[in-house]
């Protein structure tokens, strides 16, 4: 059984979560380069993830704070720093006022450097732990888990930014504690 889906997390709360292809049972709206149905993410369905979902629970998880601008962190993965190319230009013009920009050359893959690793690890620990019966129990348990964190578990993960940033440097680069 996998889910694979996207979310994304603010100082505010986490956004709604987007399921993507790869999630067992499900049909990918999709087409890799060869033209057949998608079994990992694309660069269209990211743009699609962004434009439909994570840009607009941006714009409400900053909006409720008077944030008009921000920036999105992402790991890098060659689909969405292409896809997030095209979808970050078209939500800059069109939404007046509100300005989306893309941190650049954040390394993939890298959980010491990304708080939203911490949430997954936390998600998969917590479904594994009810060990579910089916995929569709599997699949409402992911989304009940990450939408129900603990309250001070995002608080603490951006608190945590800055040592997981100098305890990076001060290890040139190489897995830290986090």
């Amino acid at each position: 059984m996998c889910v694979n889906l996207y979310a994304g997390i603010t100082p505010f709360g986490i956004t709604k979560p987007h399921l993507v292809a790869g999630t067992s049972k499900m049909e990918g709206a999709f087409l890799n380069q060869k033209g057949k149905q998608a079994k990992n993410i694309t660069i269209a369905e990211y743009e699609h993830v962004l434009q439909s979902t994570l840009l607009k629970e941006g714009k409400r998880l900053f909006g409720s704070q008077g944030i008009t601008s921000w920036v999105l962190q992402q790991d890098n993965d060659p689909s969405h720093k292409k896809g997030s190319e095209r979808a970050l230009k078209q939500w800059n013009e069109g939404c007046n006022g509100w300005r989306v920009t893309f941190l650049p050359n954040w390394p993939p893959n890298s959980p010491d450097l990304s708080p939203i690793e911490n949430v997954w690890a936390y998600v998969q620990r917590k479904v594994n732990h009810k060990g579910c019966e089916n995929f569709e129990i599997f699949k409402e348990s992911v989304l009940q888990t990450l939408q129900s964190l603990p309250k001070g578990m995002i608080t603490n993960l951006y608190n945590s930014m800055a040592s997981r940033l100098a305890e990076c440097v001060e290890k040139n680069g190489e897995r830290t504690h986090y």
